[in-house]
């Protein structure tokens, strides 16, 4: 069985795999601060 990540990106279906690793990188960064929100997670400023 072959596992696929896909994202949706204006509209297209893609391949994250098929990105380039900085678009990777930023998606997961992007959905890691979303699901540490999700469970009640605050960043704390520092400046």
């Amino acid at each position: 069985m072959k596992r696929m990540n896909i994202v949706v990106i204006d509209g297209e279906e893609r391949e994250i795999k098929s990105l380039p690793k900085k678009e990777q990188e930023r998606l997961a960064a992007e959905w890691n601060r979303r699901a540490l929100e999700a469970i009640g997670y605050k960043r704390k400023s520092t400046a």
